[in-house]
């Protein structure tokens, strides 16, 4: 099975992973790999203007990365905010960097833009460096566990510069934001940030730790699963209404059920919603 990307106008896409394979073209290129690929980052260096249609069937990519110049950056801005992409206008707020570095690493990675505004205008910073050693020791000290992530510095003028963070999906997740003795949890779904349910926190961590593990249907799974078939998503609270188990045991066992591929999450800031997994 292959994931294809279909872009436009990339000059070089190289993929640093020795047992990935990769073939482009210089324009309309396609991004081929095998769909259970597992490679530590992609970079995409911009040639004109492109767009990133989907990353999402490149199964296990630890980040999505950009190295570019100043006018690869302006281009990538056009396109705004999304699911691996983040604007920030200032680094004066470092816990807000950190929800945003949480919420990748929990997620599909991505690249966070210091010194960006919310238009997408490159404004930059006059201490970018300075900003950037300060916010990476304040992501260390703040999340735990430390994710994987680095930075680099984009001139735009000869006086400021926008840092971007790129960081990884992680593989000791949930990552989490320290705020005295609690961990907050954040998760990237399309252009903001959710704070982590209860069952999206277990999930996270069953899926790192259990992956490819069986599961024992009891009368409950049955039940949840006649359930979901009725409709096309349901969230836990829909559930609960029809089922005559504790919220609690309906909570564990959509956490097994989604970790054993039976079900699939799909994270909101609402409520999360469970649907039948869509076998390859």
């Amino acid at each position: 099975m292959w994931a294809k990307v279909n872009s436009f106008s990339f000059q070089q896409m190289p993929i640093i992973k020795e047992n990935c394979e990769i073939k482009y073209q210089c324009t309309k290129s396609i991004l081929i790999a095998p769909a259970k690929v597992k490679a530590d980052c992609l970079f995409l260096n911009w040639h004109s203007k492109a767009e990133l249609l989907s990353f999402n069937n490149i199964i296990d990519a630890r980040a999505i990365s950009f190295s570019m110049n100043i006018k690869e950056l302006k281009l990538l801005c056009e396109n705004g905010e999304g699911q691996f992409v983040e604007f920030k206008q200032k680094a004066n707020h470092p816990n807000q960097i950190v929800e945003e570095v949480v919420g990748f690493a929990n997620a599909k990675g991505g690249s966070l833009l210091v010194g960006v505004d919310d238009s997408g205008n490159p404004c930059g910073l006059k201490f970018a460096e300075d900003d950037a050693i300060f916010l990476t020791d304040y992501i260390n000290n703040n999340i735990t566990p430390q994710p994987p992530f680095e930075y680099t510095l984009i001139a735009i003028s000869k006086t400021k510069s926008v840092i971007q963070f790129r960081i990884q999906s992680g593989s000791k997740k949930p990552y989490g934001f320290k705020i005295g003795d609690t961990k907050k949890v954040f998760y990237r779904v399309d252009d903001y940030n959710i704070q982590a349910s209860r069952e999206l926190k277990n999930i996270l961590r069953s899926t790192m730790h259990n992956r490819g593990q069986t599961i024992k249907y009891t009368e409950l799974e049955n039940e949840i699963l006649k359930i979901i078939e009725q409709g096309v998503r349901l969230s836990k609270a829909q559930i609960n209404q029809k089922v005559k188990f504790s919220s609690r045991k309906v909570s564990d066992c959509l956490v097994r059920l989604v970790s054993a591929g039976i079900l699939k999450i799909i994270p909101d800031v609402d409520d999360d919603l469970y649907e039948y997994h869509e076998q390859s």
